[in-house]
């Protein structure tokens, strides 16, 4: 069964009146983003090439189709395009978009998540959705290289925040360990996955508030990219807790802040905060379709190594290692005999100097003075 995507749908529907061309314009380019997409998924590992006659030609003229359809809604004078025209190239993007979802689910894959979906993840509709989920995955490589680590050798993963699966189709399989597992508050996230990325993965709501619903120290490696850029400070430690609570002892995490890279962006009313405290938590607008408390968090490096410090040992701390936007702190949990395992928190920091006290030697630097 072929399925036409909305925006083809909404895209034909507003060929009838030709009334709004801006709008018009802006279906042409989600059109072009869905297709886009299906050619990313035909040319992942395990897919094979398109049928080597029509739909290759459909594909390498999706950019000349696009720019000459700007034109048309776009032109000298503002005037309408022929309406003709406009729908026979609208049309053949349509059909070239069909045929790449036919050979996809002929070749057992799974589709895009919707438009929304994607944009509540990483803010816009763009073509490199599917693909930046991959070079999610090559970054966390590249963290746990630095210790000798690989992903491979994880035995029961959790996605902690994976939204609607964008990291977690990624992940390399391997037939000696389970099924990753990923969770999120997002319950529409959740319900697309479950019905369309159960063979990459067991999905899963959990509550803005912990606990979730694992048994204890069962995971080797959890990661969570972009949430504690999101969360209050009582919550992050909150979600730490029970993060240490469900890793192994010796299990790793991998977890994404915002650091000095993003500094710039902190309101300036708020930026004495995070000379004092190393932390700022800001209203920074609403995302649509997650809770209010979803909003924007900056950390100091050294603030991580101490704060987070109080769950877990932090073992390094890359700048703009994720997605080429945020810092990255690969954790680990302590043993039992561990000093430092389960310790009550310490208090907040009362200076910049305190914070710069606890920086590691090892980041020369970092947090200057």
């Amino acid at each position: 069964m072929v399925l036409i995507p909305e925006a083809v749908r909404a895209l034909r529907r507003s060929l009838i009146a030709l009334r709004h061309l801006p709008d018009l314009w802006r279906r042409v380019e989600d059109l072009g983003v869905s297709m886009q997409q299906q050619q990313t998924l035909v040319c992942e590992p395990g897919g094979a090439p398109p049928p080597p006659r029509d739909l290759p030609v459909r594909v390498e003229d999706l950019g000349v189709s696009v720019q000459q359809l700007q034109t048309l809604v776009c032109g000298p004078g503002d005037a309408p395009p022929p309406p003709r025209d406009l729908q026979v190239r609208v049309e053949d993007l349509g059909v070239s978009v069909e045929q790449l979802q036919t050979l996809v689910h002929e070749l057992g894959g799974a589709p895009p998540p919707p438009r929304d979906l994607q944009i509540r993840v990483v803010g816009v509709y763009v073509g490199g959705f599917l693909q930046s989920g991959h070079q999610a995955v090559a970054d966390m490589e590249r963290v746990l290289g630095r210790h000798a680590l690989t992903l491979s050798e994880f035995k029961r993963i959790l996605d902690f925040g994976c939204g609607c699966g964008r990291v977690l189709r990624c992940l390399p399989r391997s037939n000696q360990r389970q099924p990753p597992d990923g969770t999120d508050i997002d319950v529409e996230a959740i319900s697309w996955c479950q019905i369309h990325y159960s063979h990459y993965a067991r999905f899963a709501v959990n509550s803005s508030a912990p606990p979730l619903d694992f048994p204890n120290d069962c995971f080797d490696f959890v990661y969570s990219i972009s949430i504690f850029t999101h969360l209050p400070e009582d919550m992050q430690f909150a979600w730490l807790r029970e993060l240490q609570r469900v890793v192994k002892p010796g299990g790793y995490l991998l977890l994404s802040f915002r650091g000095e890279n993003h500094f710039a962006r902190i309101p300036s009313e708020d930026r004495s905060r995070m000379e004092r405290d190393g932390f700022v938590y800001a209203d920074t607008g609403r995302t649509p379709g997650l809770p209010e408390f979803y909003q924007t968090a900056w950390h100091a490096p050294a603030y991580v190594r101490q704060r987070w410090g109080d769950f877990f040992e932090v073992i390094d701390i890359v700048p703009v290692a994720i997605d080429g936007q945020q810092d990255a702190a690969l954790c680990r949990k302590r043993i039992s005999a561990e000093v430092g395992e389960g310790k009550p928190l310490s208090g907040l920091p009362e200076s910049r100097a305190q914070i710069v006290s606890v920086r590691s030697s090892s980041e020369p630097g970092r947090w200057k003075s």
